[in-house]
């Protein structure tokens, strides 16, 4: 498996993709460098282990490939690189901090395909004990919404990428 660890991303600096520096691991094992700066172009890879990276390419050729569909009438389907697992392991992870952020402040719910969040902050324990109290009373009145807060975390932030 494939995972990224010490990621650091520079949100100011991302324009068509995300700029970013991190280090690839494949079963525990390090693999190499990798960044991205941001600007729409390829990314760059350092101090590569060469008898892992065998591995992982191995691993990645045994992968299906991915369908993307952006509506019902246009879709569109490509073999999966390391480059684009690294994006994706990128945006999962923003997705991940954005969201734990959002549950520690807020409350988070999704109705009727949309994310929403108050939009009051919780300041102190007491306060987010408060919001997650209205939250609940406000999953009874409305038996479609799902409060992200209430949910496991994994169930949450799949619930939240879909809907953001």
């Amino acid at each position: 498996m494939i995972t990224l660890k010490h990621i650091k991303l520079a949100k100011f600096a991302s324009q068509e993709t995300h700029c970013y520096n991190a280090v690839i691991y494949f079963n525990g094992r390090r693999v190499c460098g990798v960044a991205n700066a941001g600007h729409g172009g390829c990314d760059d890879y350092w101090n590569i282990n060469p008898t892992v990276m065998a591995d992982v390419n191995a691993y990645i050729e045994t992968l299906p490939e991915v369908t993307v569909s952006n509506s019902e009438s246009y879709s569109y389907t490509y073999k999966p690189t390391l480059e684009t697992i690294c994006s994706g392991l990128v945006n999962d992870w923003v997705m991940m901090r954005d969201l734990k952020r959002h549950l520690r402040q807020r409350i988070v719910w999704v109705e009727d395909g949309k994310c929403w969040n108050s939009q009051v902050l919780a300041k102190s324990a007491s306060y987010l004990t408060l919001l997650k109290a209205r939250a609940q009373k406000h999953q009874e009145l409305h038996l479609n919404a799902k409060v992200l807060n209430l949910l496991p975390f994994n169930e949450a932030l799949e619930l939240y990428k879909e809907n953001v």
